[in-house]
């Protein structure tokens, strides 16, 4: 994170991973980052994903609708 950004709201974490909202200079970001924490470092690393709000997170959620949807789910056991 550089110094102008700031947090404008953190999500549940998945995993290793910290969902947060930055505000930063040239707007918001969804910023999904690999977070550690062991006896020699504790931090963000440089694993991870930067969207630019709202330009890619449209294009994801359109993308997401373009998927065949999973098939349902049975109680039938395979033989």
């Amino acid at each position: 994170m550089a110094k102008q950004d700031s947090v404008v709201r953190e999500l549940n974490p998945i995993g290793k991973y910290r969902i947060r909202i930055l505000a930063t200079d040239k707007g918001q970001v969804l910023d999904i980052r690999e977070y550690i924490q062991d006896s020699s470092f504790e931090g963000f690393t440089r694993r991870g994903i930067r969207l630019t709000i709202p330009v890619e997170t449209d294009l994801l959620r359109h993308a997401a609708y373009e998927l065949p949807s999973a098939p349902e789910p049975t109680t039938r056991r395979k033989k």
